[in-house]
């Protein structure tokens, strides 16, 4: 993806390890961007507009029918995951389906997992992303929807974003405020309510993180068990 103009770490391999599979990357002298928030709370708001203008440049890259899936097929296969794990009913299975039937198409980059953890800050300062499996085409708003899952909802359940994020509500309060309004282009209250809300109605329609707001209530840990087999980096 680096040659598209989207700073990604280059992958290199599928590898198996007993059960589980990850993906070899190059070596990249870096931390993740939860790491630096939390080494550097002072930076917490810079890098937070930093990580939104990063977003606003993926979703300004456009790719042809065909270069990447489909972000609604990626979703139905997630929905295909949670309907195998038992941990959602029927209903809420066919509720998630229709949703995503209902998302409009579109051929900006999706990158389908963009959070702290999964944005990496050079030596050099640079923003580089990791993570990129579920790397599709589809509308801005399934990938802003899925952020809110994580940076705002998940801020519920703060063993689960400990875990998924390495920050505390508190933190990643301040990093979402920031960001958003960043993305967004506002400092208006009432306009970003409205934004959130319609970020809520969509998380609908991302399987994984309907099942992991469902699961959380119950524990941290059921919480993360659907959560995808991990990326390793060279190292």
């Amino acid at each position: 993806m680096f040659v598209r103009g989207i700073p990604s770490a280059i992958s290199f391999e599928l590898v198996r390890v007993g059960d589980s599979y990850g993906i070899i990357y190059e070596m990249v002298r870096a931390r993740t961007l939860s790491q630096v928030f939390q080494s550097q709370p002072e930076r917490l708001e810079e890098y937070a507009t930093r990580m939104a203008a990063l977003l606003r440049t993926l979703h300004t890259t456009e790719f042809e029918e065909g270069e990447l899936p489909d972000a609604r097929q990626v979703m139905h296969m997630w929905v295909s995951i949670a309907e195998r794990s038992g941990m959602c009913p029927a209903e809420t299975i066919a509720k998630m389906r229709a949703a995503i039937d209902a998302i409009p198409s579109g051929n900006k980059f999706i990158h389908g997992d963009f959070h702290t953890a999964n944005i990496m800050v050079t030596d050099d300062g640079e923003l580089v992303l990791i993570d990129m499996g579920d790397a599709s085409m589809g509308d801005p708003l399934i990938d802003l929807a899925l952020s809110a899952q994580i940076m705002l909802v998940m801020q519920q359940n703060p063993q689960a974003l400990r875990r998924y994020t390495s920050l505390d509500p508190e933190q990643m309060s301040r990093v979402w405020n920031t960001f958003i309004r960043a993305y967004c282009d506002t400092d208006d209250d009432a306009r970003i309510g409205e934004i959130e809300r319609r970020l809520e109605l969509t998380k609908t329609a991302h399987p994984f993180l309907e099942t992991v707001c469902q699961a959380s209530k119950r524990s941290a840990t059921a919480a993360l068990t659907l959560r995808r087999p991990q990326r390793g980096r060279r190292p």
